[in-house]
C-alpha cells in the first residue's frame, strides 16, 4: 500500500480524519506550537486558526492574490481547509503519544518528534477507519 503524504491529503482530501505526516521543519513547528499551547491551558482553537490563517496568507503570497481576496479566500478554505485539518489532528495525535509515552513534549527536539511521526503513521490502517 501507497503512503499518503500530507500534500497527497492536502491536495485530494478524503473522509478520514488523520494522514500521513511528512517529515519537514513546518510540522515539527506545529508541533511545538500545539506542545506549548496544550502544556499551558492556551486556546487550541486559536492555534489552529493562526495556523490556517498563516498557511492561506502564504497561498495567497505564493500565488500573488490580494490578501483582501475573499473569493480567494474562500475557495483556499474549499479546496483545503478539511484535508489541513486533518493534518492538524494528526500533529495533535502525535503530542497524545508523546504525553502517553511518558515524554515532556516541551522538551522533545526534532529527533524524537520523528520517531513519534514515524509511529502515528505507521497506524495508517487503523487511522483511515476514522472517520467524520
Amino acid at each position: 500500500m501507497q503512503k499518503e503524504t500530507y500534500a497527497d491529503a492536502f491536495t485530494k482530501g478524503g473522509p478520514w480524519v488523520f494522514c500521513i505526516l511528512e517529515k519537514d521543519q513546518k510540522t515539527f513547528s506545529y508541533f511545538r506550537r500545539f506542545a506549548q499551547c496544550f502544556e499551558t491551558g492556551a486556546s487550541c482553537l486559536e492555534v489552529d486558526n493562526t495556523i490556517q490563517a498563516e498557511e492561506m496568507a502564504a497561498h495567497l503570497a505564493a500565488n500573488n492574490l490580494s490578501p483582501g481576496d475573499t473569493a480567494a479566500k474562500l475557495d483556499w478554505v474549499a479546496r483545503n481547509g478539511h484535508s489541513f485539518r486533518n493534518y492538524l489532528n494528526t500533529i495533535k495525535l502525535v503530542y497524545v503519544l508523546c504525553k502517553a509515552t511518558g515524554k515532556d513534549p516541551l522538551l522533545l527536539d526534532e529527533e524524537a518528534f520523528t520517531t513519534l511521526e514515524d509511529r502515528v503513521n505507521g497506524l495508517r490502517d487503523c487511522l483511515t477507519t476514522m472517520y467524520e
